[in-house]
C-alpha cells in the first residue's frame, strides 16, 4: 500500500465542520507526502513519516483546528464479535515538557450504550491501548495482530507505520527487530493501525 485517500472533517475552535480530503502517499525515498484539501483551500507537505507530515499540515491550519477521522473496527468481547465506530480527533497541543506543540490524539467510541473517551500526546498507540483497556475488548486490527510489527527506531509511526509479516515464512518471532531486518524488507509496509485482513491472529502485545 503506497497511498490512500480519506474523507475527513475539519473542526475549528467553534466546532464548525468542513468536509475535507486527506491524501497520503508513502514515497519510495521513505518520506510521506500529505495533501489536505478543504473547499478552496489546499495544504501539502512532505516529511520523514506520517506523523511528522500530519503535524506539519496541522501547523499550517488556523489555531484551534482539529481533524476528525471515522474508523470502523471489529471487536471481540464477552458478547461475541461486532463492528464499532471509533472517532479519531487529531490536533496540536502545547506540551511544556518539550516546550513545543505536539500531536494530540483523542479516541471516542460508543459501545454497549456507554461512551468511551481517551487521549494521548505524541504516541497514538497509547491512546489506542487506553481505549482497548477501558472497553475491555479485543480489537481485531493490525496493531494487535501477531502478524503486525514495527521497527522500534525511536521515531516509529504507530498510526500508519505498521508492517504486515503474514507472508514472511519462517519468522524469528522471538528476536528483536534489529536482528531480523530482512523480515521487514519482505513485509507489507505502511499499514494503518486500524487495518484488518482475514489473516488476523490475536496477539497479546500491549503499548502501556
Amino acid at each position: 500500500m503506497s497511498e490512500h485517500l480519506s474523507f475527513i472533517e475539519l473542526l475549528d475552535s467553534n466546532n464548525t465542520v468542513v468536509g475535507s480530503k486527506l491524501f497520503v502517499n508513502f514515497r519510495n525515498d521513505s518520506t510521506v507526502y500529505l495533501s489536505l484539501t478543504s473547499g478552496t483551500l489546499s495544504y501539502e507537505c512532505q516529511e520523514s513519516n506520517y506523523l511528522e507530515s500530519l503535524a506539519t499540515i496541522l501547523s499550517q491550519l488556523p489555531e484551534g483546528y482539529k481533524m476528525k477521522h471515522q474508523n470502523r473496527v471489529a471487536v471481540t468481547s464477552g458478547k461475541g464479535n461486532q463492528l464499532v465506530d471509533i472517532t479519531e480527533f487529531v490536533s496540536l497541543t502545547y506540551l511544556s515538557s518539550v516546550d513545543d506543540k505536539v500531536l494530540k490524539f483523542e479516541l471516542r467510541c460508543l459501545f454497549d450504550g456507554n461512551m468511551y473517551s481517551v487521549d494521548s500526546t505524541e504516541d497514538f498507540s497509547i491512546a489506542l491501548q487506553k481505549l482497548k483497556n477501558k472497553m475491555n475488548v479485543d480489537f481485531n486490527i493490525c496493531a494487535f495482530c501477531e502478524n503486525g510489527d514495527f521497527m522500534s527506531t525511536g521515531g516509529e509511526d504507530l498510526r500508519h507505520g505498521w508492517y504486515c509479516l503474514r507472508e514472511v515464512i519462517p519468522r524469528k518471532r522471538l528476536l528483536p527487530w534489529f536482528e531480523r531486518e530482512d523480515e521487514f524488507k519482505k513485509a507489507i509496509p505502511n499499514l494503518s493501525a486500524f487495518h484488518w485482513c482475514p489473516k488476523f491472529s490475536l496477539s497479546d502485545k500491549e503499548f502501556i
